[in-house]
């Protein structure tokens, strides 16, 4: 499976936050089994209010 193939995170709502998704970067490898494909996603989570906020 090559790495572009995988799926993104699914993130929950949460009330509070907005996430801010940077590009993923992928990665894949060719072997004598066929191929191996990692994603690397990287998020920014950022607090829209004040207070106690619990991220499932």
């Amino acid at each position: 499976l090559f790495g572009s193939q995988l799926p993104n995170i699914a993130l929950p709502i949460v009330d509070g936050l907005k996430y801010y998704p940077d590009q993923s970067e992928y990665n894949d490898q060719g072997n004598i089994q066929g191929v191996q494909g990692s994603a690397l996603q990287s998020i920014a989570i950022v607090p829209t209010k004040s207070g106690r906020i619990i991220i499932p």
